[in-house]
């Protein structure tokens, strides 16, 4: 047995690299984030990068050369002449709107006289009416309106006039 250990020894310490020049009498420390610190001997000891595996080399690959055609296009780019850039938004000449609206509505009372009595009810009656809108502001979504509905019917007397706020979404 102890022949076999002993051959094991003499194996392991052949097959060893010989330690580089710049590694004698090196100190290799190691800074936690605790703030501990250990120390190596350069001799005994060397740093070995970690593995990556070979999705990750494809991926940094990757990355890699689509990083050299970016550098590559903005050099192409960095030799022309330079673009023009406009300060100015222009603005939208439509900012206005019109609409015609039509409906039925509330058009008075209804009176029928009877040997009874006489009966009151409301009437209902076709309204037409037009809308105005302005935006507040160019590429603003809100926007001012006043409408104006009436009756169509000749016996009409309503008139119905409101003013509003909207929003554009």
């Amino acid at each position: 047995m102890r022949k076999f250990l002993l051959a094991l020894f003499v194996s392991n310490t052949a097959i060893a690299a010989p330690v580089p020049k710049i590694l004698t009498e090196a100190l290799i420390e190691i800074h936690f984030k605790s703030g501990d610190v250990q120390t190596y001997n350069g001799e005994e000891y060397k740093v070995v990068p970690v593995e990556t595996s070979k999705k990750t080399q494809a991926t940094l690959d990757a990355l890699r050369k689509q990083l050299a055609d970016a550098k590559a296009q903005i050099k192409a780019l960095s030799n022309k002449a330079p673009v023009e850039v406009i300060k100015e938004i222009p603005q939208p000449d439509k900012l206005n709107r019109i609409s015609i609206q039509a409906g039925i509505g509330p058009d008075g009372v209804g009176v029928k006289e009877q040997d009874s009595g006489s009966t009151i009810s409301p009437r209902t009656a076709p309204l037409v009416g037009v809308m105005y809108a302005r935006k507040l502001k160019a590429y603003s979504p809100w926007s001012l309106d006043g409408q104006v509905l009436g009756g169509l019917s000749p016996k009409s007397r309503t008139v119905i006039g409101t003013i509003g706020l909207g929003y554009d979404f």
